[in-house]
């Protein structure tokens, strides 16, 4: 049997951005065009290195708690 990958490290890299020309509809539920509008966004990437040279990555919109996590 092959020996299985081993996990060296795993990064959570925490970003953001400003999207333009974006607001809120009427009941701030709904993302909508609106010109000069500003909206502040984030995001996480989770990235899992391995012994083999093997890399995965995750992103998703959460906020920064995984990027808090000491490991």
């Amino acid at each position: 049997m092959k020996e299985s990958p081993i996990i060296t490290k795993v990064d959570a890299i925490h970003f953001s951005y400003t999207l333009e020309d974006l607001g809120k509809d009427y009941n701030t539920f709904n993302t909508v065009y609106e010109p000069g509008a500003k909206q502040n966004a984030s995001g996480t990437i989770l990235r899992i290195h391995t012994n083999k040279g093997i890399v995965g990555e995750h992103a998703f919109d959460g906020g920064p708690s995984l990027a808090e996590i000491k490991i």
